[in-house]
């Protein structure tokens, strides 16, 4: 996992920096929250058998695209 380094931008006011400040910090955490969603999600799908993914029409080697799909990080 790569992490970058983020940036508050120069601000004039004290309330535009404090406002930048909190949105790089809810930024960082809805980014947690996705990647710990997507985590779950493709441990839960994993735990099932071949035959419960059947009866939703999902073949084992599909699970990943299928994440990336719903995350909106495909390229598709």
């Amino acid at each position: 996992m790569t992490v970058h380094a983020q940036t508050v931008p120069v601000c004039n006011h004290f309330g535009d920096c404090f406002t930048a400040f909190f949105k790089k910090v809810f930024g960082i955490f809805t980014a947690y929250d996705r990647a710990l969603y997507a985590h779950n999600t493709f441990e839960r799908l994993f735990s099932m058998s071949d035959q419960e993914l059947a009866e939703f029409g999902i073949k084992r080697d599909d699970i990943p695209q299928l994440i990336t799909r719903k995350m909106g990080w495909s390229k598709e």
